[in-house]
């Protein structure tokens, strides 16, 4: 039966969840410092997943910390809006 409530997850999912978002922002900045190319063709290729992949990464790039900022504006301006 839906409440209306927002679902909270078991801690132990919390904490992968921030573990994950601490991995890809170490790897969007490398990607970003030395591998531009290959940032690009990542992104290339999400364009051609379903538009719920792309609304899920737009909301997570916007959690990147601010000294990525230069990084999520790139990933943010070739990813389309589906």
């Amino acid at each position: 039966m839906a409440t209306g409530l927002p679902l909270r997850r078991p801690v132990s999912e919390q904490a992968r969840a921030a573990k994950d978002r601490q991995q890809a922002a170490a790897l969007i900045e490398v990607l970003h410092a030395d591998r531009r190319g290959d940032l690009r063709i990542a992104v290339a290729s999400l364009n051609r997943r379903p538009r719920s992949w792309r609304v899920s990464v737009r909301r997570a790039l916007e959690k990147l910390p601010a000294e990525l900022k230069a990084a999520r504006e790139l990933l943010l301006s070739r990813l389309d809006a589906g």
